[in-house]
């Protein structure tokens, strides 16, 4: 009985480092893409092979993101809200980031370079690198951070990509405002995040990081837009 005693945390040690790794390995694919290496591969509803639970089959070649491990099966995406499982035995892990990886890197790009930019002066018409109007450093920091070519006013810039609710920006989104009071927008600034955006407000100042929040930009806001 002492024996047993003594082997049983053993067992659940082995278990837990077990365990541990394959959700560490499992961590690590998530958001992954991978490629199909035969074709007819059966994707099932669960991650074994039982009489029932295939759901489709993917050709040979076709890519899917990873969003799930377990045991020899991955978890892949085959539309907008529909998932299942494939033997890993056929599945070719891409070294290339994911789309949403890609993202954050663009994003974080453009905040550093946006931020590079505080302190150089407002001169109307300038797309950097010295000095800068609104829009300019808009399109001067798009280009050179994410190789997006932005128009050279805000109003055509206000035009592009997609509305984002104020409550769900994030940085390296544009904030339209109108500064004219003629509720057409005449001002774009950089979202950077917690509440902040980077922008080139006027002549007589300088690039600057500001609140999105204070009284006047809460007045000035139109929307905001997301062009990555």
């Amino acid at each position: 009985m002492l024996k047993i005693k003594k082997l049983i945390p053993m067992a659940a040690i082995m278990i837990m480092l077990t365990c541990s790794s394959v959700f560490a390995s499992g961590v690590s694919l998530i958001n992954k893409t991978a490629t199909i290496t035969v074709g007819g591969l059966n994707v099932r509803k669960t991650p074994k092979i039982e009489s029932g639970n295939v759901i489709s089959t993917v050709s040979k070649g076709a890519n899917f993101q990873i969003v799930g491990q377990q045991s020899g099966w991955y978890k892949i995406k085959l539309s907008s809200n529909k998932y299942g499982w494939v033997s890993s035995k056929y599945v070719k892990l891409n070294s290339q980031v994911s789309k949403e990886e890609a993202e954050k890197v663009k994003r974080d790009k453009i905040v550093k370079l946006a931020k590079a930019q505080i302190g150089k002066p407002y001169v109307w018409g300038a797309q950097g690198p010295r000095s800068f109007d609104c829009s300019g450093l808009v399109t001067y920091v798009y280009k050179n951070a994410g190789d997006i070519k932005a128009p050279r006013t805000s109003a055509e810039q206000s035009k592009m990509g997609t509305t984002v609710k104020r409550s769900n920006l994030k940085p390296g989104d544009l904030v339209f405002s109108s500064t004219n009071g003629t509720g057409r927008v005449s001002h774009v600034g950089i979202y950077v995040g917690s509440g902040q955006m980077i922008h080139a407000p006027r002549a007589g100042s300088v690039v600057q990081k500001t609140s999105i929040n204070t009284t006047y930009w809460n007045k000035a806001y139109l929307w905001s837009k997301d062009i990555i």
